[in-house]
C-alpha cells in the first residue's frame, strides 16, 4: 500500500501469471498463507506434506506475522480430552470447594494458529474437537457436571509426517476436507512472496464485497471435470477465487483467480485427469448424437459451454495435477485395504494401551484407582461436606473428605495382536513336489506376518505325531531354518495336529491374542489319535477334533494341497467351521495370495 492509501499491485494481478513457472516462481506455500490470512475462517487452514522442522516453523512464523494472530499455539502429541476441550481446573476447585472450568488448546488459541504435529496420527476424539472447532468456531464442554461453550476461530495447520513412501495425504478425511490447502514446502530456499499486514488488513475490508457467482460456476464445472466430489472443496475454492481479487485490491473475481483457485484447491483433490482438448472421449455407439442442423447449432454450443469450463482452464490446471494421479489413487486404496488388517480388535479392560475415561468403581485386582479422576469427582462437594460435618459436630479441620462414591477406576483400550498358527502335512501322502510348494507358501506367509507384526507359531505333523516346532513367536529367521529343515515321509496324525493346535490356540487366546489357524495338508487321515494306523477310525478322530476345535471361535482356514482336491478336506474344513481352499495346481504364490485374502475377508 503506498503512503496516500492506495493499494499496490501485488504479484497476483492479472496478467501476471502467463504460466506454470510464473506461477511457482512466486511460491506456492507463500499465496496459499497468504490467501488463509486473508479468509482464515472460510479457508480453514492448510495441511503440509512431510516439512522439514525448519521449513514447516519458518512458515507458521511468517503467516503468524501475516494474519498478526493473537497466539500460536502447538498442539500436544496424544493430547488427553481435558487438555484439547478443557475441564474442571483440580487445583482451584479444591481450593474453593466449588467447580472451576479452566479451558483447553482449542480455546486458548481463539483467533490464532493451532499447529498439530504428526496429524496423521490424531486420536479420534482429537481429530473430531478440531472438526468442530472448524466448522462452528466454538469448542463445547458437557462432561463432569459441567456445561461450558468457549470461541475457538483457530487456523489449523497439520503437519503430516508419515513415511515418504506412504503416498500422499495420510491425514483423517474428515479434516483433510476441512482444510483448503495440502502444500509442499521448499527446502533449504525463501517461501516467495508474503504480503506484509496492511495488505492484509486492505483485502479483509474489500472481501465482504466481492461478487464471486460467475467463479462458482466455473469451479463447480471444474470440480466435476477433476472428479472433485466433496461439496466442501468447490465452496473453499470460491473463498480463494475471492480473496485473491480482494489482495490484489479489485472486486471482480477474473479468471486468474479462479485458476489459482483450482491449483491450490481443487488440483490436489483431483482423482482423474480431465480429456485434452486435442483427444476428447469418445461417446459409446449407442450415445452419439447426430449433427445439430443450423436451427439448433448455436443452442448446442451455448449448452457445451455452460457443462464444460473452458479449455483454457482446463489445460491450466492440468499442468498442476499430482503424477500418476490415478495410479497413485489405486495404491492409497490398496494401502488402505491392507492396512485395515493389520490391527488385531480393539477390547476393553486391562491394565495397558490408550487411557479411556474412568468409571465408578472400587479398586480390585486388575482395576486401579484412578486418583485425578477421584479428586475431580469429590472436589465440588468439599464445600457442603465441610458444612456437614459441622453441622454434626465433627472436626472441619482442612482435610480432603474423599467418599466410595467418588472413587472411580481406570479403563483402558488396547489393540490385541494376532497370532497365525501354520500347520503343515509333511507326510508321505504329501508328493516331493507339493511339499516344496507349501514350504515356499509357508516362508511368504511368515514374511507377511512379520510386516504386520504378528506372531507365528509353526505345527508339524508326520509319522505318529504332530509336533509343535515353534511356539508363537516374532523370530523369522528361526523358523524359515525350521521350515527349509522340515523332511517328509510318514503317516498322517491329522487328529493329534488338530489337537496340538488347539492347545497353542487356547494359549493365544488367554493373552488377550486374535488367532488365525491355517492348515496345508490333503486332508487324507491314517493315524488315530493313540497312534495306531487306519484311516476310518482316523477320520473319526480328526472330525471329533475338528469339532472341538471349532468351539474355540477362531478364525480358520485349511488349505487343500491334494493334486484333485479331497472330499475329506472339504468336510473337515465344514467342521472346523472354516474356510476350504481347494488348490490343485497352486504354486507358494498362489497359496500366500490366497491365505491373504481370506485374512482379509475377500473371496478367494
Amino acid at each position: 500500500m503506498t503512503s496516500d492509501g492506495m493499494v499496490t499491485a501485488s504479484p497476483l494481478s492479472t496478467g501476471d501469471l502467463d504460466g506454470a513457472e510464473d506461477f511457482l516462481r512466486l511460491g506456492q506455500g507463500a499465496i496459499a498463507g497468504a490467501l488463509l490470512a486473508v479468509d482464515p475462517r472460510g479457508l480453514g487452514g492448510a495441511i503440509l506434506l512431510r516439512p522439514t522442522h525448519e521449513a514447516a516453523r519458518r512458515w507458521c512464523a511468517r503467516l503468524h506475522d501475516a494474519m498478526g494472530a493473537r497466539v500460536s499455539r502447538r498442539l500436544p502429541i496424544n493430547a488427553t480430552e481435558d487438555r484439547v476441550l478443557g475441564g474442571m481446573d483440580l487445583a482451584a476447585t479444591l481450593a474453593r470447594g466449588e467447580r472451576v472450568v479452566m479451558r483447553g488448546v482449542l480455546a486458548e488459541s481463539d483467533g490464532g494458529i493451532v499447529v498439530a504435529p504428526l496429524a496423521e496420527r490424531l486420536l479420534p476424539s482429537t481429530t473430531s474437537a478440531l472438526c468442530d472447532a472448524l466448522d462452528g468456531g466454538e469448542v463445547r464442554l458437557e462432561r463432569d457436571g459441567i456445561a461450558a461453550r468457549h470461541a475457538a476461530r483457530i487456523i489449523l495447520i497439520a503437519l503430516d509426517e508419515s513415511a515418504e513412501e506412504l503416498g500422499d495425504v495420510q491425514v483423517a478425511s474428515s479434516l483433510t476436507d476441512r482444510l483448503a490447502f495440502v502444500l509442499q514446502l521448499p527446502v533449504g530456499q525463501d517461501d516467495g512472496w508474503w504480503p506484509d499486514a496492511s495488505e492484509i488488513a486492505a483485502a479483509r475490508t474489500l472481501l465482504p464485497t466481492i461478487d464471486a457467482r460467475s467463479a462458482a460456476r466455473d469451479l463447480s464445472h471444474l470440480a466435476d471435470a477433476l472428479g472433485v466430489v466433496s461439496l466442501r472443496a468447490v465452496l473453499q475454492a470460491v473463498r480463494c477465487a475471492r480473496a485473491c481479487a480482494a489482495l490484489d485490491g479489485r472486486q471482480v473475481v477474473t479468471r486468474d483467480d479462479v485458476t489459482i483457485a483450482g491449483r491450490l484447491v481443487l488440483a490436489p483433490r483431483a482423482t482423474r485427469v480431465p480429456p485434452s482438448p486435442e483427444q476428447p472421449p469418445e461417446a459409446p455407439p449407442d450415445q452419439v448424437e447426430p449433427p445439430p442442423t443450423d436451427g439448433d447449432e448455436g443452442e448446442s454450443t451455448n449448452n457445451a459451454q455452460q457443462e464444460l469450463p473452458n479449455e483454457v482452464l482446463l489445460a491450466a490446471i492440468r499442468a498442476f495435477l499430482p503424477p500418476d494421479l490415478l495410479g497413485s489413487a489405486n495404491d492409497s486404496r490398496g494401502r488402505r485395504a491392507r492396512s485395515a488388517g493389520r490391527r488385531g480388535r480393539e477390547s476393553n479392560g486391562g491394565a495397558r494401551g490408550r487411557q479411556l475415561r474412568a468409571e465408578a468403581g472400587r479398586p480390585s485386582a486388575g482395576r486401579t484407582l484412578d486418583p485425578i479422576a477421584t479428586l475431580r469427582v469429590a472436589a465440588p462437594w468439599q464445600r457442603v461436606r465441610r458444612a456437614e460435618r459441622i453441622r454434626d459436630g465433627r472436626s472441619a479441620a482442612n482435610s480432603l473428605d474423599v467418599r466410595r462414591d467418588d472413587l472411580r477406576i481406570r479403563r483402558f483400550k488396547q489393540q490385541s495382536g494376532t497370532t497365525t498358527i501354520i500347520a503343515v502335512d509333511a507326510s508321505g501322502s504329501m508328493a516331493l513336489q507339493r511339499l516344496a510348494e507349501a514350504k515356499g507358501a509357508v516362508e511368504l506367509l511368515l514374511a507377511q506376518t512379520y510386516v504386520r507384526r504378528d506372531k507365528v507359531a509353526l505345527v508339524a505333523f508326520r509319522g505318529a505325531e504332530a509336533t509343535l516346532l515353534l511356539p508363537p513367536t516374532r523370530a523369522l529367521a528361526r523358523a524359515k531354518r525350521l521350515v527349509a529343515a522340515l523332511p517328509g515321509g510318514g503317516g498322517t496324525p491329522l487328529a493329534s495336529a488338530i489337537d496340538v493346535v488347539h492347545g497353542v490356540a487356547i494359549g493365544a487366546l488367554r493373552e488377550g491374542q486374535e488367532v488365525i489357524a491355517l492348515w496345508l495338508t490333503d486332508g487324507r487321515a491314517n493315524i488315530a489319535r493313540d497312534g495306531t494306523p487306519g484311516r476310518a477310525k482316523a477320520m473319526e478322530d480328526a472330525t471329533r477334533a475338528a469339532r472341538s476345535f471349532r468351539t474355540l471361535g477362531v478364525s480358520a482356514v485349511l488349505i487343500d494341497t491334494s493334486p484333485r482336491g479331497e472330499v475329506s478336506a472339504r468336510d473337515l474344513a465344514r467342521e472346523f467351521g472354516g474356510r476350504y481352499i481347494p488348490l490343485p495346481s497352486a504354486q507358494a504364490q498362489d497359496v500366500a495370495r490366497c491365505v491373504t485374502q481370506s485374512r482379509r475377508g475377500v473371496d478367494a
